[in-house]
Order: structure tokens, then sequence, then C-alpha cells
């Protein structure tokens, strides 16, 4: 084969009597299965929305997975003879799926509560600093008061120095400014 040389592809997809319309029709659909035959997301999404515009005043669910999981097993059960599925999307979640989804009401009544709960934590934390603010300020005034009396202490013994102390200053300057023979060193 050569460079810039023409190739024909004959496709037979419903054998030779297929038309080009009915070429494009058949590569064109989209296939609500995929390659293994299951079904794919666009259908599970669209029947989680049909899911929740008809459930959404009467269940609710804290992830959004749940109404996925709901979705699969309605697919899941389209499969078996029998089903019909407008009738299983207007029905209650299976009883196995019922832990997953509330009632609005019963959700309103534990956020509620969990409210509750968090308010009752925040006083609890609310009084513990109120307590630790009051042992501060016991503190800080304990330790006030002794610095007064030290301070009272301080004032006292400054006030008893007589002239002893003048002279015990003068002695240790006269001992500071003394050559030191005994530890000098002769070359």
């Amino acid at each position: 084969m050569q460079t810039g040389q023409a190739i024909v592809i004959l496709v037979f997809v419903c054998g030779p009597k297929c038309t080009a319309d009915d070429f494009h029709a058949l590569t064109t659909t989209t296939n609500s299965t995929d390659r293994s035959g299951n079904a794919n997301n666009s259908v599970h999404v669209e029947i989680v929305e049909r899911l929740k515009t008809i459930h959404q005043r009467q269940w609710t669910t804290k992830y959004e997975a749940n109404w996925f999981i709901w979705a699969s097993t309605l697919i899941s059960r389209s499969k078996r003879p029998n089903f019909d599925m407008e009738v299983e999307i207007h029905q209650s979640p299976p009883p196995f799926l019922l832990h997953l989804f509330q009632n609005p009401s019963s959700a309103i009544e534990n956020y509620t509560a969990a409210v509750r709960r968090g308010s009752n934590s925040f006083l609890r934390m609310l009084d513990a600093l109120r307590a630790c603010e009051e042992r501060y300020n016991s503190d800080k005034l304990r330790i006030y008061e002794q610095y007064r009396i030290m301070m009272s202490a301080i004032n006292d013994e400054a006030a008893n120095i007589g002239p002893e102390h003048d002279e015990a200053v003068q002695l240790a300057e006269n001992v500071l400014n003394q050559i030191d023979f005994e530890h000098l060193i002769f070359n």
C-alpha cells in the first residue's frame, strides 16, 4: 500500500440491505445498556431524578448515593417478569433500604435534637470557661496580696537599715579594690 492511496471500508451492520439511514440510526442512538448489558449511568440518573421528584416530600437522606442505591435496586428488579417500573417508582423504598431514608419530619426532629445537644455542649463549655476565669481572678488576687506583703517587708527592712549598712558597703568596696598578692604570677 502506498501513501495517499484510498481505502474502501465496507460495513455490514444489518446485512446487505442496510441503507445509510439505517446505519446512521444504529450508530447514533444512545443505548440504555453498556457493553456488559447493564444499565448505563444515564439510566441511573434518570431514575434517581424521578425518585427525587416523586418522593422528595416523603423521604429524605443524608447522602446522594442512597438515591442511586434505590435506583440500582429498581433497575435490577426490572429484569423480573411482571415488573412495572412506573408502579415501583411510586412505592416507598424497599424494606432493606429504609434505614437509609427518613421522613422529613423525623429528620427535622433529629436536627433539632442535635442542635439542642450542641447548645448544651456550648453551655457546658461556657460554664467551664467561667470557672477558669474565676480561678484566674482569685489566683491574680492571691499573687497581688503576696506581692504587697513582700513589698511591705522589703520597705520595713530598708527602713531598719542603719549606719552598719554604710560601713559594710565601704568594707566590701575596699575588699574588691585590693591587690591579690597570693595569685600573682612572677615571670
